[in-house]
């Protein structure tokens, strides 16, 4: 059992932004952010209708944790070298991994998908929740799916290793122009099938990208 979250008052005008995936996260989402009476609540609604997932069969966490900002979506699997975790925001950011996770554990690509309703909620948490749901090495061995800009989510990022693997709607730094919901998900990269090879070549650059930041280190220590 976690201990409860520590409620802090907002300062006047801080907004907090919520990001449903589904429709019974919602209400439970506003009720979180409106305890922050001094907030100014945003909410974001995907325009795309969406296939109800299973969250029991597939071991998705309640959305009553949306509340929380951010849950898990797909644990690592025990016994098997860790790819790397992945943050995703948006409706499309995790319709789209949900129709791959099939794929991704046939190819034994071990990733941590967690998602992120609201950026704000997250770090208001007991930090025994934070650490759980993100160490410190999921962070380090991390990188985003977004269907909002890459901007909007270098919060999220903790490395410029991990930034490079971004997958986000403006990967080529350009406006999406608009068509239907599957034309827009391809010409944005956030397609099931775009996301499984950009997760699949995530994973396989683990052992690159980790070597990058140890050299790091090394460096700064002289």
């Amino acid at each position: 059992m976690f201990e409860p979250a520590v409620m802090h008052p907002f300062p006047r005008g801080q907004t907090i932004n919520l990001h449903p995936w589904k429709h019974n996260e919602v209400p439970v989402l506003l009720g979180a952010a409106l305890r922050e009476k001094s907030a100014i609540v945003v909410l974001h609604l995907g325009r795309p209708p969406i296939e109800t997932a299973d969250r029991a069969r597939l071991a998705i966490a309640s959305h009553f944790e949306a509340g929380r900002g951010t849950y898990l979506v797909r644990d690592y699997q025990t016994g098997l070298s860790r790819g790397g975790a992945i943050i995703a925001q948006g409706t499309s950011s995790i319709v789209s991994p949900i129709k791959i996770l099939p794929e991704l554990e046939r190819r034994v690509l071990n990733v941590k998908i967690v998602h992120r309703p609201s950026p704000e909620r997250f770090p208001l948490q007991p930090e025994s929740f934070r650490k759980h749901l993100l160490s410190d090495a999921d962070r380090s061995n991390s990188t985003v799916i977004s269907t909002q800009s890459w901007e909007a989510m270098r919060d999220w990022m903790s490395n410029e290793v991990g930034e490079e693997h971004a997958m986000t709607a403006d990967w080529d730094n350009r406006w999406r122009t608009g068509a239907t919901v599957e034309e827009v998900l391809e010409e944005a990269h956030l397609s099931p099938d775009r996301l499984l090879k950009g997760i699949e070549h995530f994973v396989k650059e683990r052992d690159q990208r980790l070597s990058q930041l140890e050299a790091r280190i090394k460096a700064a220590r002289g």
